[in-house]
């Protein structure tokens, strides 16, 4: 007499189906206490096997993403990698979805296919994520369709990107080349607010509008900001102010 949670053929047997079995030889067993531990026992496989399943789309997708940096336009890399972040978004990582979606909007390690890129940003929008919303604003950015742009972008910004801050400054910083009306301090601000929420994106742009405009105090903040980080970029930066000064 057994009590199975599992499909016929199933590895796996549950804590009530052995307990059960016992019943026989060790006299009556309480059928819901069973089924209780049978429960709990297959609640516990199911999120091992979730846990298994998360572990291993990191890996494919952090094995993916080691492809990607070493490889070039053409090169079998960016193939390798392509593949890699397929598997990695099937098994449920999202981040690897969101590197398959722009792998197909710029055609690195596959044929470029804008269309289907959207569809991934699309799905990555009805399934809550900012990333989605910004990348399709930064589409319709690229298009010079802020029209379509802004409404998107904030919305990424609403949900939490800080990429979205980014993108959204961008548009407003250069006169009316993505078809809004060019605003310096509100592109300042977003970049500014983009920055002191962690985006290593935002940097560059504060520290080259700082030094057109002639404020090096300003840089220098920006630039402190980045090797805090340990950001590649603002280390050179420190360089560059150096010879400045000499």
């Amino acid at each position: 007499m057994t009590l199975r949670f599992f499909k016929e053929g199933s590895l796996f047997t549950t804590t009530a189906s052995i307990a059960l079995s016992l019943s026989v030889f060790a006299g009556p067993f309480p059928l819901k206490a069973a089924q209780e531990e049978g429960a709990a026992a297959g609640h516990v496989v199911v999120k091992a096997a979730e846990a298994q399943d998360k572990d291993n789309a990191e890996a494919l997708y952090q094995e993916g993403r080691r492809y990607y940096k070493e490889g070039y336009p053409g090169d079998d890399n960016l193939r390798r990698a392509f593949r890699l972040y397929q598997q990695a978004a099937a098994a449920g990582s999202v981040e690897a979805h969101r590197n398959l979606a722009w792998c197909y909007y710029c055609g690195e390690g596959v044929e470029q296919d804008k269309n289907h890129a959207i569809d991934l940003f699309q799905e990555a929008m009805h399934r809550g994520d900012a990333w989605g919303f910004t990348a399709l604003g930064e589409h319709y950015k690229r298009l010079g369709d802020g029209e379509r742009a802004l409404p998107l972008l904030q919305q990424g910004i609403d949900r939490g990107d800080v990429e979205a801050l980014v993108e959204m400054g961008r548009c407003y910083y250069r006169d009316d080349l993505y078809g809004v009306r060019q605003d310096r301090g509100r592109a300042i601000q977003l970049f500014q607010d983009a920055l002191e929420k962690g985006s290593e994106s935002a940097l560059p742009l504060l520290y080259g509008h700082y030094l057109s405009a002639r404020r090096r105090d300003k840089a220098e903040e920006v630039v402190r900001q980045g090797v805090n980080w340990g950001n590649k970029a603002a280390l050179d930066y420190v360089r560059i102010l150096s010879d400045q000064s000499t």
